[in-house]
């Protein structure tokens, strides 16, 4: 790969930062590494660079105390295919929607069934006027309950002489 892809990325992604962006960590592919190590020092010298070979080729995350840019390859690539698919849309006068959740995938990682049914939900409770209340809160105590039930009922049933070899098991009642 050529090393100018790395290069133009994390310049692009590091100038577009705020000039008050504090603990900047730079995410990128070790093999990438080598060849940006002098540019991170020129443009953030106080940057802190981690190998991560998770991250393609030519592509970096920047973490700030502030937000996170994704600027790897394969965003950078739905960003413009995305960008291409509103420009014919607008080409072929089609009316463009902004901030559906569709829309919104550009700016998370979440699915778009994800969004709208979030925002489904919203809609829903600003009609009924439901606000949460402490018999909702409850429910996470009764499925750890629910759990921890289980997990005992579990330890009732596992044999509790261990020291033989053998162990024979008995037919339930459905066998019977």
């Amino acid at each position: 790969m050529n090393s100018d892809v790395i290069k133009q990325a994390l310049t692009r992604s590091i100038d577009s930062l705020p000039k008050h962006a504090q603990d900047i960590t730079i995410q990128l592919n070790p093999q990438d590494k080598t060849y940006v190590v002098d540019l991170i020092q020129t443009l953030s010298p106080e940057a802190t660079v981690r190998p991560n070979a998770a991250i393609a080729r030519g592509g970096c995350i920047i973490e700030t105390t502030d937000q996170v840019l994704d600027y790897t390859v394969e965003k950078r690539y739905q960003l413009a295919v995305q960008s291409m698919l509103m420009d014919a849309a607008k080409a072929q006068n089609f009316e463009v929607h902004q901030e559906t959740p569709d829309s919104m995938q550009t700016h998370t990682d979440y699915s778009s069934a994800l969004l709208s049914e979030g925002q489904q939900l919203a809609e829903q409770e600003q009609v009924q006027g439901n606000i949460p209340n402490d018999s909702e809160s409850n429910v996470h105590a009764t499925s750890d309950q629910v759990d921890g039930e289980e997990k005992r009922s579990m330890e009732q049933e596992s044999p509790s002489d261990s020291s033989s070899d053998e162990t024979e098991i008995e037919p339930g009642p459905e066998h019977e």
